[in-house]
């Protein structure tokens, strides 16, 4: 099944159901079944609403993969074992896991190592560090800037 329009409340085609669901219309979609020749439409309504903090600290993992031409990689991930999964089919040379932190909050951490080593910046999250910086992250070198990192989310 193909969308063919993805209407806002208020457009033509929406003005019924804006009436019905009034706010909670997100969208009206008309989507195309070409096998059975069939035209839907379809609504997406709000059918919850909680408080959400976007700045809430995230508990997971911080992970250094480093890949076969030693370029390194610091993510994030709430599941590590099924991330580095997902990388190693998605990138096409080998990785290895290099360290990993479980952390309290995966976002600032992640920060923090990102701007710690900003200047070994390749290109997005990959990094160019030297194996005296992956040797010492096993060390436990480096705990303490993650316990500071914590501590500055909460």
């Amino acid at each position: 099944m193909r969308i063919g329009l993805n209407l806002k409340p208020g457009k033509g085609g929406t003005k019924r159901l804006l009436a019905q669901y009034g706010e909670r219309l997100v969208c009206v979609r008309y989507r195309y079944d070409e096998k059975r020749e069939k035209r839907f439409k379809t609504v997406e309504i709000i059918v919850e609403e909680s408080d959400w903090d976007p700045c809430a600290s995230v508990p997971g993992y911080v992970y250094f993969v480093k890949s076969e031409n030693g370029k390194v990689k610091i993510g994030k991930t709430a599941n590590l074992e099924e991330r580095v999964r997902t990388l190693k089919r998605q990138i096409p040379f080998a990785l290895s896991l290099e360290h990993s932190f479980k952390t309290r909050d995966m976002k600032a951490v992640e920060r923090m190592f990102h701007e710690k080593f900003a200047e070994n910046r390749l290109e997005g999250e990959w990094f160019d560090l030297p194996d005296e910086i992956l040797e010492s992250l096993k060390r436990g070198d480096y705990n303490k800037i993650v316990k500071e990192a914590e501590s500055h989310s909460v």
